[in-house]
C-alpha cells in the first residue's frame, strides 16, 4: 500500500502509506501520521463492500480518517 515514484526500483516491502523513490527505493515520507495509519489499517476499508465505499467516498478521498473510523465502528456494531 505504499506509493513508488516514477522510475523507482523497489526491491523490498514498503511500509503501508509510505512514499518511496530512487534507484533502490528509499522511504521519503509517510502519507499519514502513525496514528492515522493505524486507523486506516484497522478499518480495512479496501475489504468493504461497494455500498460502503460509495457512502463514505468523501471521507476516503477527503482524507477524513476520523469519519472513516467512525463509519467502520458503526458497521462492526451492526454486525456488518
Amino acid at each position: 500500500m505504499g506509493t513508488a515514484r516514477w522510475s523507482s526500483v523497489v526491491d523490498r516491502d514498503v511500509r503501508p502509506y509510505a512514499i518511496v523513490s530512487g534507484n533502490r527505493a528509499e522511504e521519503k515520507r509517510r502519507r499519514f501520521s502513525d496514528k492515522e495509519i493505524e486507523i486506516l489499517l484497522r478499518t480495512r476499508w479496501w475489504d468493504r463492500p461497494d455500498v460502503y465505499l460509495r457512502a463514505h467516498l468523501g471521507a476516503i478521498c477527503g482524507k477524513d480518517i476520523k469519519a472513516l473510523d467512525y463509519a467502520s465502528g458503526v458497521l462492526e456494531a451492526e454486525g456488518r
